[in-house]
């Protein structure tokens, strides 16, 4: 069963706001398979999901403060939840001997309760995003999987070890940035606080260019602070963990930014256009994030930087190319008349028109 909370209810001709989900209201209800809770709430009740058994999946929208007592206590289906980044408290047991495998709690929370994550016994990792760790009991995460790992903010893990987090012992690593690389294989990235260690199932590439061709050179096993990289991987988010002593990286003409840049039509940053993904040019007067990281040049009329890795899969670069006449097509499979810029298919073969 599957449920779905209003928002609002009439009773009587009237209209009312939901702005709170009960104690008890699901109590050892089994059936319950998943259940969507609306932005209008604001607490969820002590017991509310407690003993729930077969409950797989919960959306708890942005505007719940408080989860309270017990609220998913036995749980034992529930192997994952997105605690939004409205919730300041956790309450006692709120989450005891439930299925959770990992758990990331927001920023904004203040108080965690006893035995609020207590006997998750599959319980692998924690994220906290929580700047200013507070004292929290010994026991609010006891009975956790043997080298559980808790993952803090740069800079912080001395003060989540002076407050009590315990449990833990000498499990407790910093994080760096989250990285999401997209349905293209590829991200970039420029971190200049630490060192990062490279993520199982990611690579990393510093850059040299030449001509409109950028020569990637892999880094390994971490990225040095300052370093502006191009990162490959399966698409999904992938969280950096902080580490010391990385080697050099040697000659790098990709550049970063701590502060956000505006761009004056210098600068070309990393995204797909016509099927390809390359450096383009920063559209003059947009601003690039700081973190993102860019090629410079004062050339005039380069239109991209290519990964050279990709030629294999390109047989021939034209500039201009007059071709007609020969079975030409985009990469949606179009017929054309004559080749375009970008990647064209002629005679089966990639032709790469800059």
């Amino acid at each position: 069963m599957s449920q779905v909370t209003p928002s609002s209810v009439t009773y009587n001709g009237n209209s009312y706001k939901v702005t709170c989900i009960g104690s008890y209201a699901f109590y050892v209800c089994n059936r319950l398979i998943s259940i969507t809770i609306p932005s209008s709430v604001t607490s969820i009740g002590g017991q509310a999901f407690d003993q729930c058994g077969s409950l797989t999946s919960i959306n708890i929208s942005e505007g719940v403060t408080s989860i309270e007592y017990d609220t998913f206590q036995g749980c034992e289906s529930l192997i994952s939840i997105t605690i939004p980044s409205s919730v300041t408290s956790i309450g006692f047991g709120a989450f005891q001997h439930s299925g959770l495998t990992s758990i990331t709690i927001p920023s904004c929370v203040t108080s965690i309760g006893r035995y609020a994550f207590a006997n998750c016994f599959r319980q692998t990792t924690v994220k906290s995003y929580i700047t200013e760790p507070f004292p929290i009991l010994g026991n609010s995460f006891e009975g956790l999987t043997s080298g559980c790992k808790l993952y803090v903010p740069f800079g912080t893990i001395e003060a989540y070890k002076a407050n009590d987090w315990r449990a833990f012992g000498s499990y407790i690593f910093e994080m760096g940035p989250d990285v999401t690389v997209g349905s293209t294989g590829y991200a970039t990235l420029f971190y200049a606080e630490s060192d990062l260690a490279i993520p199982e199932g990611m690579k990393a590439y510093t850059g040299i260019i030449k001509s409109n061709w950028i020569t990637l050179s892999e880094l390994e096993g971490s990225i040095p602070a300052g370093t502006a990289v191009v990162l490959k991987g399966e698409p999904g988010i992938y969280t950096l963990l902080t580490t010391t002593n990385a080697a050099s990286s040697g000659t790098n003409d990709l550049k970063g930014t701590t502060e956000p840049l505006v761009a004056d039509g210098t600068q070309y940053i990393l995204y797909e256009k016509d099927g390809v993904t390359a450096f383009y040019q920063a559209m003059p007067g947009s601003t690039i994030p700081a973190g993102k990281p860019y090629i410079e040049t004062d050339g005039a009329g380069v239109k991209g930087f290519f990964f050279a890795d990709d030629a294999t899969a390109i047989e021939e670069t034209l500039s201009n190319s007059p071709l007609k006449g020969e079975n030409i097509y985009n990469l949606a499979g179009q017929r054309l008349n004559r080749m375009q810029d970008g990647i064209n298919i002629v005679n089966g073969k990639k032709v790469l028109v800059k």
